[in-house]
Protein backbone atom coordinates (compact mmCIF):
# COMPACT_ATOMS: atom_id res chain seq x y z
CA UNK A 1 0.00 0.00 0.00
CA UNK A 2 1.32 3.43 -0.95
CA UNK A 3 1.06 6.33 1.44
CA UNK A 4 1.69 9.92 0.44
CA UNK A 5 2.17 12.47 3.20
CA UNK A 6 2.73 15.55 1.04
CA UNK A 7 1.11 17.55 -1.76
CA UNK A 8 2.81 18.36 -5.04
CA UNK A 9 2.40 22.12 -5.34
CA UNK A 10 4.36 24.55 -7.44
CA UNK A 11 6.81 21.90 -8.65
CA UNK A 12 7.74 20.67 -5.16
CA UNK A 13 6.45 18.27 -2.50
CA UNK A 14 5.12 20.26 0.46
CA UNK A 15 3.74 19.16 3.82
CA UNK A 16 -0.02 19.62 4.39
CA UNK A 17 -1.34 21.97 7.01
CA UNK A 18 -3.10 19.17 8.91
CA UNK A 19 -2.73 15.47 9.73
CA UNK A 20 -6.03 14.09 8.38
CA UNK A 21 -5.83 11.50 5.59
CA UNK A 22 -8.13 9.99 2.94
CA UNK A 23 -8.15 6.30 1.99
CA UNK A 24 -7.71 5.54 -1.72
CA UNK A 25 -9.96 2.62 -2.69
CA UNK A 26 -9.10 0.10 -5.40
CA UNK A 27 -12.03 0.13 -7.83
CA UNK A 28 -11.59 -3.59 -8.58
CA UNK A 29 -11.12 -5.05 -5.12
CA UNK A 30 -12.75 -2.29 -3.04
CA UNK A 31 -9.77 -2.52 -0.69
CA UNK A 32 -7.63 0.35 0.57
CA UNK A 33 -4.68 0.71 -1.83
CA UNK A 34 -3.20 3.94 -0.48
CA UNK A 35 -3.59 7.03 1.66
CA UNK A 36 -3.24 10.70 0.83
CA UNK A 37 -3.48 13.90 2.90
CA UNK A 38 -7.00 15.22 3.31
CA UNK A 39 -5.94 18.83 2.92
CA UNK A 40 -7.60 21.98 4.21
CA UNK A 41 -8.57 25.43 2.95
CA UNK A 42 -5.02 26.65 3.48
CA UNK A 43 -3.65 23.88 1.25
CA UNK A 44 -6.19 24.69 -1.43
CA UNK A 45 -5.20 28.38 -1.34
CA UNK A 46 -1.54 27.45 -1.84
CA UNK A 47 -2.45 25.27 -4.82
CA UNK A 48 -4.54 28.03 -6.40
CA UNK A 49 -1.73 30.54 -5.96
CA UNK A 50 0.76 28.11 -7.52
CA UNK A 51 -1.63 27.54 -10.45
CA UNK A 52 -1.89 31.27 -11.05
CA UNK A 53 1.88 31.60 -11.08
CA UNK A 54 2.20 28.63 -13.43
CA UNK A 55 -0.37 30.09 -15.81
CA UNK A 56 1.73 33.20 -16.28
CA UNK A 57 4.69 31.16 -17.49
CA UNK A 58 2.47 28.76 -19.47
CA UNK A 59 0.84 31.65 -21.32
CA UNK A 60 4.28 32.63 -22.59
CA UNK A 61 5.14 29.21 -24.06
CA UNK A 62 5.28 28.81 -27.82
CA UNK A 63 2.92 26.71 -29.91
CA UNK A 64 5.71 24.20 -30.50
CA UNK A 65 6.28 23.75 -26.75
CA UNK A 66 2.59 23.13 -26.12
CA UNK A 67 2.42 20.63 -28.97
CA UNK A 68 5.39 18.85 -27.40
CA UNK A 69 3.57 18.50 -24.08
CA UNK A 70 0.43 17.18 -25.81
CA UNK A 71 2.50 14.63 -27.72
CA UNK A 72 3.97 13.36 -24.46
CA UNK A 73 0.45 12.90 -23.08
CA UNK A 74 -0.57 11.11 -26.25
CA UNK A 75 2.44 8.79 -26.03
CA UNK A 76 1.51 7.90 -22.47
CA UNK A 77 -2.06 7.05 -23.48
CA UNK A 78 -0.89 4.97 -26.44
CA UNK A 79 1.47 3.02 -24.19
CA UNK A 80 -1.48 2.10 -21.97
CA UNK A 81 -3.99 1.64 -24.81
CA UNK A 82 -4.37 -2.11 -24.27
CA UNK A 83 -4.92 -1.68 -20.53
CA UNK A 84 -7.51 1.03 -21.12
CA UNK A 85 -9.33 -0.86 -23.89
CA UNK A 86 -9.52 -4.14 -21.97
CA UNK A 87 -10.39 -2.80 -18.51
CA UNK A 88 -14.14 -3.26 -18.95
CA UNK A 89 -14.05 -6.52 -20.99
CA UNK A 90 -11.87 -8.23 -18.37
CA UNK A 91 -14.38 -7.48 -15.64
CA UNK A 92 -17.34 -8.48 -17.81
CA UNK A 93 -15.57 -11.79 -18.42
CA UNK A 94 -15.15 -12.35 -14.68
CA UNK A 95 -18.85 -11.58 -14.09
CA UNK A 96 -19.94 -13.99 -16.85
CA UNK A 97 -17.60 -16.63 -15.46
CA UNK A 98 -19.31 -16.26 -12.08
CA UNK A 99 -22.67 -16.86 -13.80
CA UNK A 100 -21.27 -19.88 -15.63
CA UNK A 101 -20.01 -21.36 -12.35
CA UNK A 102 -22.42 -20.02 -9.70
CA UNK A 103 -21.16 -22.44 -7.07
CA UNK A 104 -17.79 -20.71 -7.15
CA UNK A 105 -19.05 -17.12 -7.31
CA UNK A 106 -18.23 -16.17 -3.71
CA UNK A 107 -14.82 -17.79 -3.86
CA UNK A 108 -14.19 -16.03 -7.17
CA UNK A 109 -15.00 -12.62 -5.72
CA UNK A 110 -12.68 -13.25 -2.78
CA UNK A 111 -9.80 -14.49 -4.95
CA UNK A 112 -10.14 -11.69 -7.50
CA UNK A 113 -10.13 -9.06 -4.76
CA UNK A 114 -7.13 -10.61 -3.06
CA UNK A 115 -4.97 -11.83 -5.93
CA UNK A 116 -5.72 -9.79 -9.07
CA UNK A 117 -3.80 -6.68 -7.85
CA UNK A 118 -0.65 -8.81 -7.57
CA UNK A 119 -0.62 -9.46 -11.31
CA UNK A 120 1.47 -7.09 -13.45
CA UNK A 121 -1.50 -6.63 -15.81
CA UNK A 122 -4.57 -4.82 -14.39
CA UNK A 123 -6.81 -6.88 -16.69
CA UNK A 124 -5.18 -10.28 -17.14
CA UNK A 125 -4.95 -10.56 -13.36
CA UNK A 126 -8.74 -10.28 -13.05
CA UNK A 127 -9.42 -12.89 -15.75
CA UNK A 128 -6.78 -15.35 -14.51
CA UNK A 129 -7.77 -15.03 -10.86
CA UNK A 130 -11.44 -15.58 -11.78
CA UNK A 131 -10.61 -18.73 -13.75
CA UNK A 132 -8.36 -20.05 -10.97
CA UNK A 133 -11.14 -19.61 -8.44
CA UNK A 134 -13.72 -21.24 -10.75
CA UNK A 135 -11.51 -24.30 -11.19
CA UNK A 136 -10.41 -24.39 -7.56
CA UNK A 137 -6.74 -24.42 -8.54
CA UNK A 138 -3.69 -22.23 -8.14
CA UNK A 139 -2.34 -20.52 -11.24
CA UNK A 140 0.89 -18.58 -11.63
CA UNK A 141 4.00 -19.27 -9.62
CA UNK A 142 7.18 -20.55 -11.30
CA UNK A 143 6.63 -20.95 -15.05
CA UNK A 144 8.88 -21.53 -18.06
CA UNK A 145 8.49 -19.94 -21.48
CA UNK A 146 11.03 -21.56 -23.77
CA UNK A 147 14.33 -21.08 -21.97
CA UNK A 148 13.04 -18.22 -19.83
CA UNK A 149 12.02 -18.90 -16.24
CA UNK A 150 9.59 -16.55 -14.55
CA UNK A 151 8.09 -16.40 -11.07
CA UNK A 152 4.54 -15.12 -11.56
CA UNK A 153 2.19 -14.06 -8.75
CA UNK A 154 0.17 -16.97 -7.38
CA UNK A 155 -3.55 -16.70 -8.10
CA UNK A 156 -6.20 -18.81 -6.40
CA UNK A 157 -6.27 -21.51 -3.73
CA UNK A 158 -5.88 -25.22 -4.22
CA UNK A 159 -3.62 -27.66 -6.04
CA UNK A 160 -1.69 -26.97 -9.20
CA UNK A 161 -3.74 -27.59 -12.37
CA UNK A 162 -3.67 -31.01 -13.97
CA UNK A 163 -4.34 -32.06 -17.60
CA UNK A 164 -8.03 -32.70 -16.89
CA UNK A 165 -8.38 -29.11 -15.69
CA UNK A 166 -7.74 -27.97 -19.26
CA UNK A 167 -10.99 -29.65 -20.34
CA UNK A 168 -12.80 -28.06 -17.42
CA UNK A 169 -11.45 -24.64 -18.35
CA UNK A 170 -12.53 -25.09 -21.97
CA UNK A 171 -16.01 -26.06 -20.82
CA UNK A 172 -16.25 -22.98 -18.61
CA UNK A 173 -15.05 -20.79 -21.46
CA UNK A 174 -17.73 -22.21 -23.78
CA UNK A 175 -20.46 -21.60 -21.21
CA UNK A 176 -19.16 -18.08 -20.66
CA UNK A 177 -19.23 -17.45 -24.40
CA UNK A 178 -22.80 -18.77 -24.60
CA UNK A 179 -23.86 -16.41 -21.81
CA UNK A 180 -22.24 -13.48 -23.60
CA UNK A 181 -24.05 -14.30 -26.86
CA UNK A 182 -27.33 -14.69 -24.99
CA UNK A 183 -26.83 -11.32 -23.28
CA UNK A 184 -26.02 -9.60 -26.57
CA UNK A 185 -29.02 -11.15 -28.35
CA UNK A 186 -31.42 -10.34 -25.51
CA UNK A 187 -30.32 -6.70 -25.47
CA UNK A 188 -30.54 -6.38 -29.23
CA UNK A 189 -26.81 -5.78 -29.65
CA UNK A 190 -26.47 -8.92 -31.75
CA UNK A 191 -28.72 -11.17 -33.80
CA UNK A 192 -28.43 -14.90 -34.22
CA UNK A 193 -26.95 -15.80 -37.58
CA UNK A 194 -29.17 -17.48 -40.13
CA UNK A 195 -27.91 -20.23 -42.37
CA UNK A 196 -28.33 -20.10 -46.12
CA UNK A 197 -29.74 -23.62 -46.39
CA UNK A 198 -33.10 -23.56 -48.14
CA UNK A 199 -32.84 -19.93 -49.10
CA UNK A 200 -33.78 -19.10 -52.67
CA UNK A 201 -30.84 -17.99 -54.73
CA UNK A 202 -31.18 -14.74 -56.72
CA UNK A 203 -31.46 -15.15 -60.45
CA UNK A 204 -28.21 -14.88 -62.37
Amino acid sequence: MQTYDKFYVGGAWVAPSGNDTIDVINGTTEEVMGRIPAGAAEDGAKAVEAARAAFESWSNTSKEERIGYLKKIQEGLVARADDIANWVPARIYAALLALAAPGSARRMLRVVRRDAPRHPSPNAGVAEAAMAASLGVELGGPVKYGEEHQDRPRLGDGPRPQPHDIRRALGLSRRTEDLLVLALVSTGLARPSRGTRGRAQPPS
